[in-house]
């Protein structure tokens, strides 16, 4: 029923604008649009009907003619883009002179023209209302953005942005969202010495909806420090997945209009593949490179590989792209776990204690009381990371009126990581609340932290980690198209994708050592120090204290699909109507095995060794290998876990129904004698979600909740002039809860004594979204600014409070694995729930600038990003207001480069203010990361028309990625230089 007023709604207005458009018709014949419905034939018969049809002159000399065959020619086209696709692959192009006529030359070799598609039923007028169709014209060294951006923004009536697989060749990324760094209003995270999701718009990655070929899909990875080693169940998807070069182009739109998937409040983003169908009759091309790389941190040289080629027949093509890449990688720093408020027992300090800080330290309560840090960590990370990514497209034109494309994606990322740490986590170490043998004999507290401490008799710990990931991804879909009548055109589109993430592989071994001195110092966070008074490296300091076995596992499916349909009303309305069918499934679990030996009789042999990673100073830990045989042949624990191991709450199941319809009028008029292109439209779509999983004594608990919404979209585009244009757009949007904030259970993590509740009954967030968007197009270089106001209803924050783990009426067996934990221990317990209305504003800008003479060999690039908002939380009881979770107030990327015929030079500077991450844990307000400037360079050198060297620099300045909690330091890291240098040959 809701389908059936739809389809009435946009029926009806269609009505309206189809008789305002053709009042506003031009009466110029050049500028006019004509229906084609022109056979593929000899390309002399098809001039003759060309010109009949158009009644204009057509000068062809036969000689240029003769024995070529046209292209098929349907729909509303204006003449002149009519006829070049006519001619389009027969080495012809049409031009016009002054007084009208049309004359078929040759074409100029040193052009290439290519067309990329996000809408697939998208005709090719000049002035097209069609949503992303574009012809690109570009010299290998001119900045290779700026011809395709101009006339992507042209034809395109959205707020988006593109990147073609020229621009992703050359921009110095290492893998896909550093590329996206490339877009205005874009930010991203980093990991293991690399990007890995993107941000939208002062918005996290669960914001934003990401597609291939325009189906939605999930993928997830991992990272070595969040979730202690493991993956969050989020909708955010992991870019780092896919090299720089993988796609074809990529299409950043930031204002929907009525057939964009539901999800992206922050923005869509769609990663293309080729359509094989698009190169030259009985053409054939590729090329190959292999680019060699180094971390100064690690010694050796790794290797990547890239393939790709496609080749056409008649109207069969086939495309492909294999990479390989091999990236090792070493963070090393101090990792401080927490800040919590704690007190000391009284015999805990000394009598050289200032009276003050004792009196703090012992007496206060409750918020009074002193933040302490936990951790406080020598740490390293290293990684091996193999990248494995296939495309494969296939295209088959039936015939004149209809095309099958059949695409297939196939990848695989693997990581080898180790970790080292040396803590203060012994059974007597730092934590909340000390009251055992430890003796604090200094201290100096600024304001209500604890940051510089000296103690006797802590218990500190080692740890050797090594764990073993991957997630292996697929998708694949087939499309076909057919133009049923020279007025209507439809498509269907079948598709589905699959990303499961494991972790076969993850284990621990934590050795003790007792009763020793230290000093601590986090006066200067930056050059922060802890000072041993014993040898780390002897191994006769330590013990075996515990061994820890885990294993992950995340599966994401999206199986789709969808109808597309488009018919002119006249030569300058379009009625688009379509329909999907879309479900979701995401499951997982995480098993785990924990051994105090401690508490053992019988203690497995250990074999010690030392760090091997960049670090302050080398410690002793376990040789793992050797070990783990060891705490094996006790039979105690084994490192084969079963169902009987999965951890409290972490096994749940998310299921999503979803069935959407569209309709969307798309106009072109003229207002004050200037074109004008408007898109108005409505999408209804309703969910059914059922969110599964076991707790505790309730098993199998089941959640099943449905809604439906109705989401209006409005896009403007006004040509001022030649040069300038101004856009507005305004819509309704809506995304869902995160996967783990939907799961019916409690996550309960002792090792972090936190637990995290989970609300099945989160409503969608809701996002009303009103943009105004001015650009200026000249000869030298363009600019634009866009301003933004995102108004959000039942935004998702999260209310918190501590207290001790008596008072959750969980099970005291629940803290067997950590003999610190006792059922008086402080534990933060987090919910997410639906705030009130947030609201967030932006202002973006960008600009590409080729200087003047006799500097014309330079250009100037980048963009700016200014965001404002904030979000109310709930912390113990108390309501607080914080900076939106992934929000930077500023994001900045500038590119300064000179091209020569031969060289091309880059210098290059990404920069990202601070921003919120999460809630903090125990009784912080906020945890995130500070300010953060990265400087790259690169290099190009075209050695002949087939072979290219490049060069590549990547962290210049070896940037330091500074973690807080509110304003005490968290985790402060280095990744290293990165050297990258290869060739890529053309064939």
């Amino acid at each position: 029923m809701n389908s059936i007023r739809l389809i009435v709604y946009v029926v009806a207005l269609s009505t309206v604008f189809s008789w305002k458009v053709t009042q506003a018709q031009s009466n110029t014949r050049h500028s006019n649009h004509y229906l084609f419905s022109i056979e593929r034939q000899p390309l002399n018969t098809a001039l003759v009907e060309f010109a009949k049809n158009t009644e204009l002159t057509v000068v062809a000399p036969s000689l240029l003619t003769a024995n070529k065959i046209s292209n098929p020619l349907y729909g509303y086209l204006a003449p002149i883009n009519a006829l070049n696709k006519m001619l389009l692959n027969t080495g012809l192009r049409a031009e016009i002179d002054s007084n009208g006529i049309i004359s078929v030359v040759v074409e100029k070799p040193a052009k290439a023209d290519k067309v990329y598609r996000e809408d697939i039923l998208a005709d090719s007028r000049a002035d097209s209302t069609v949503k992303n169709n574009i012809d690109e014209v570009v010299t290998r060294r001119q900045h290779q953005s700026y011809p395709a951006q101009q006339a992507f923004k042209k034809n395109n009536y959205t707020i988006a942005n593109l990147l073609t697989r020229d621009v992703l060749d050359e921009y110095p990324s290492l893998n896909l969202v550093e590329s996206l760094t490339l877009v205005p209003g874009a930010a991203i995270s980093r990991d293991s010495g690399e990007g890995r999701q993107l941000f939208l718009r002062g918005l996290p990655a669960h914001f934003v909806n990401t597609q291939i070929n325009g189906l939605d899909i999930l993928f997830t990875s991992d990272s070595a420090i969040d979730q202690r080693g493991g993956a969050a169940r989020s909708r955010g998807f992991d870019f780092n997945l896919f090299p720089p070069n993988m796609f074809d182009a990529i299409v950043v739109s930031k204002s929907p209009d009525a057939k964009t998937s539901e999800g992206g409040v922050a923005g869509n983003v769609n990663l293309l593949t080729s359509n094989p169908l698009e190169y030259d009759i009985n053409s054939a091309s590729g090329d190959v490179s292999i680019v060699l790389k180094n971390n100064t941190l690690d010694s050796r040289l790794t290797p990547s590989f890239t393939m790709s080629g496609n080749r056409r027949w008649n109207t069969f093509a086939l495309s492909a792209n294999l990479q390989y890449s091999d990236i090792n990688s070493v963070e090393h720093g101090v990792h401080n776990w927490r800040w919590s408020k704690s007190n000391f027992a009284k015999h805990t300090l000394e009598n050289a204690i200032n009276i003050g800080v004792y009196d703090r330290l012992v007496h206060a309560k409750d918020d009074n009381r002193v933040f302490i840090p936990e951790g406080n960590s020598i740490s390293a990370w290293g990684n091996a990371r193999q990248r494995l990514s296939a495309v494969a497209d296939a295209a088959w034109q039936l015939n004149p009126e209809s095309s099958l494309l059949v695409k297939g994606l196939f990848g695989k990322l693997t990581n080898t990581r180790r970790h080292f740490q040396l803590a203060t986590a012994g059974t007597n170490g730092l934590r909340p609340n000390v009251d055992g043998s430890q003796r604090l004999r200094e201290a100096q507290i600024k304001q209500d932290s604890l940051v510089y401490a000296a103690f006797s008799n802590i218990d500190l710990r080692t740890e050797h980690q090594r764990q073993r990931s991957y997630t292996n991804y697929y998708q694949i879909s087939s499309e076909f198209t057919w133009r049923v009548s020279p007025r209507f055109s439809s498509a269907m589109t079948l598709g589905r994708s699959q990303s499961i993430f494991e972790v076969p592989e993850n284990e621990k071994i934590f050795l003790e050592a007792t009763d020793k001195p230290l000093t601590i110092d986090w006066r200067k966070p930056e050059d922060a120090t802890f000072s041993y008074g014993f040898s780390v490296d002897a191994p006769n300091n330590w013990r075996l204290m515990r061994s820890d076995v885990r294993e992950d596992k995340i599966a994401n499916i999206h199986n789709i699909i969808k109808l597309d349909t488009a018919y002119h009303i006249n030569e300058q309305v379009r009625l688009e109507i379509g329909s999907q069918l879309k479900h979701f499934t995401s499951s997982g679990w995480e098993r785990r095995s924990s051994v105090n030996w401690l508490q053992e009789t019988k203690v497995p042999e250990v074999l010690f060794t030392l760090t091997d990673l960049p670090l302050q100073q080398p410690y002793v830990v376990a040789q793992h290998s050797a070990t783990f045989a060891s705490i094996e042949a006790s039979g105690i624990q084994h490192r084969d876990l079963s169902d009987l191991d999965v951890r409290l709450g972490t096994d749940y199941h998310l299921d999503e129904n979803t069935q959407s319809s569209y309709a969307q009028l798309i106009s072109s008029y003229h207002l004050l004698d200037r074109p004008v292109t408007s898109q108005i439209g409505l999408k209804y779509f309703k969910t059914k979600q059922t969110a599964r999983g076991d707790f505790f004594e309730q098993a199998n608990s089941e959640v099943t909740r449905e809604y439906d919404y109705w989401l209006p979209s409005l896009n403007v585009k006004f040509a001022i002039d030649d040069a300038w244009g101004l856009r507005a757009a305004l819509s309704k949007s809506v995304a869902r809860a995160n996967i783990n904030e939907l799961k019916p259970t409690a996550d309960v993590n002792v090792a972090d004594a936190f637990i995290q509740l989970g609300n099945p009954a989160l409503r969608p967030v809701e996002l009303t979204s009103a943009d105004i968007y001015l650009n200026y197009v000249s000869s030298h270089g363009s600019f634009e600014v866009t301003m933004f106001n995102k108004s959000f209803r039942h935004f998702i924050t999260e209310r918190s409070f501590t207290t001790e783990y008596l008072n959750t009426g969980l099970p005291d067996a629940l803290l067997n694995p950590d003999i610190r934990l006792t059922p008086q221990s402080e534990f933060t317990v987090s919910s997410p729930i639906n705030g009130e209305t947030t609201t967030i504003n932006g202002l973006e800008i960008a600009g590409t600038w080729s200087l003047p003479a006799p500097f014309n060999a330079f250009a100037v690039y980048g963009n700016a990003s200014f965001n404002r908002g904030s979000t109310p939380i709930v912390k113990n009881g108390e309501r607080l207001n914080i900076q939106v979770p992934g929000l930077s107030k500023r994001v900045i990327n500038a590119t300064l480069e000179y091209a020569s015929d031969a060289w091309r030079l880059q210098i290059l500077a990404s920069y990202r203010s601070s921003y919120v991450r999460q809630i903090g844990q125990t009784q912080n307000t906020s945890e995130g990361f500070d300010d953060m400037l990265f400087w790259d360079f690169s290099a190009d050198y075209d050695v002949s028309p087939v072979l290219s060297l490049n060069f590549t620099a990547k962290n210049l300045t070896d940037e330091t990625l500074k973690q807080f909690q509110d304003t005490r330091p968290l985790i402060y890291l280095r990744s290293g230089r990165q050297f990258l240098a290869g060739f890529k040959l053309h064939f």
